[in-house]
């Protein structure tokens, strides 16, 4: 008899958030997967290569058990922990939200609310409105390499614990394994101008995932990148007509070149604003009265697409729009 169904969230071509070196999809289908083989017969799981959510899959299946759907979190630095998502208007946590909530305040702390009602959600709407027992895991954040590294250290236990709290199994072991501490990363080789393309190929990242892996030459290697691109005010910058250049450096910007927030502040030094504002021109958000409901569409979607990523990235790329546009984004899903 099927006592859990289980989702992976994301999938049929969409890895979800990314970070760490990992994909969302791929982790949680880890997870996923070491729940189905520890449960035997009594555990349902959707097809692992395929996305609930994008093929309508709520509307239709019909587990006749809870459903446990998995993902991982994403957003700036500094975020982590774990919580729970239910359907708003469905009679508030249940004993299995409860037990869930106590899990990931053990084994992904970090967030206040761990349970949290949604109603702009699509899965956990379908769900509520055709009777299915629902939630939505965030099992940490794969933007913080400690939650990841948790995560990684513990799946068998939190396969184990999610049995348990279903009624399956025998309750998952005493406690969770400490996550290993991540190895410094050496400071990479090269000369500055060497490191300094390969921080403009994009070897490197951004923000402070830039500064981890530049360690004592992220000074120098930074100066030489705005050297390069011409940015940041230093006396060794070309200076281009400004019109061809302020086109230029706003479509490398769309093109994710320089990163989002305090990363494509720092790339684009004085000229951020000119840049940013013809970034909005381009992508038709920079506020004006032309702005129509074509153009909030437009940019919805391609906020679904992952096109602005999440938190302060998304807000800074939408700037005054993003208000209008994230709502367009809560009615789609």
């Amino acid at each position: 008899m099927t006592k859990l169904y289980v989702i992976a969230g994301h999938g049929g071509g969409d890895t979800g958030a990314c970070g760490n070196g990992y994909q969302e999809h791929e982790r949680v289908v880890a997870l996923a997967q070491e729940i189905v083989a520890r449960g035997g017969g009594e555990v349902d799981h959707w097809p692992y290569d395929q996305d609930c959510y994008g093929s309508g899959g709520m509307d239709w299946i019909n587990p006749g058990c809870p459903v446990l759907e998995l993902h991982m979190d994403s957003a700036s630095p500094g975020a982590r922990g774990g919580h729970v998502i239910i359907p708003s208007n469905c009679g508030g946590a249940d004993g299995y939200d409860n037990a869930i909530a106590d899990l990931m305040r053990e084994v992904f702390p970090g967030r206040s609310n761990l349970i949290v009602e949604r109603g702009d959600l699509r899965n956990p709407n379908v769900a509520r409105q055709r009777g299915i027992n629902y939630r939505l895991v965030e099992n940490g954040f794969i933007s913080d390499a400690g939650d990841v590294a948790t995560f990684n250290a513990n799946i068998g236990y939190l396969a184990d614990r999610y049995l348990a709290i279903f009624g399956i199994g025998s309750g998952g072991g005493s406690a969770p394994a400490p996550a290993p501490t991540p190895a410094p990363a050496p400071t990479p080789s090269g000369s500055i101008d060497d490191l300094a393309q390969r921080v403009i190929n994009g070897e490197f990242g951004n923000g402070d995932a830039r500064k981890a892996a530049l360690g004592d030459k992220y000074d120098a290697v930074q100066a030489r990148v705005n050297e390069m691109l011409g940015v940041g005010g230093g006396s060794h910058a070309p200076s281009p007509t400004p019109a061809t250049d302020i086109d230029d450096l706003a479509r490398r910007v769309i093109n994710g070149e320089f990163g989002n927030g305090d990363a494509r502040k720092a790339a684009l030094g004085s000229k951020y604003d000119a840049v940013q504002a013809r970034v909005n021109e381009m992508l038709g958000c920079g506020g004006g009265g032309g702005s129509t409901s074509v153009d909030i569409d437009t940019l919805a979607w391609k906020v679904i697409n992952g096109d602005y990523g999440n938190g302060q990235a998304r807000r800074d790329a939408l700037g005054d729009l993003y208000d209008r546009v994230q709502a367009r984004v809560n009615e789609l899903l």
